[in-house]
């Protein structure tokens, strides 16, 4: 196995978050809460001022590190991954019923 790709499944394995996690982030995308604070999110279940630090932070590493630390959030639940709120708040009526 090469370095790049044991490199990959570590940071797959990374990736993975806990139950706990998971149902923290759906409560508060229910809420209509910021994953951080109290405030209304705007991305990935940050609020303005929290996703623009998370911006902030991501851009200042390198590329290789973005990944990671990108990875590492979403594993500590701090942001959602891409278009995860929306799978989150999208409920179908009838799963209720059926």
């Amino acid at each position: 196995m090469t370095d790049e790709l044991s490199h990959l499944i570590g940071l797959m394995d990374m990736a993975k978050v806990s139950a706990k996690v998971r149902r923290r982030n759906k409560e508060r995308v229910n809420q209509g809460l910021c994953l951080c604070c109290d405030k209304a999110p705007w991305r990935r279940g940050l609020c303005i001022a929290h996703y623009a630090a998370f911006l902030r932070k991501r851009n200042s590493l390198s590329k290789l590190s973005r990944g990671k630390f990108l990875l590492e959030c979403e594993r500590k639940g701090l942001v959602l991954a891409p278009r995860e709120s929306e799978q989150i708040r999208s409920k179908d009526p009838f799963k209720e019923i059926a």
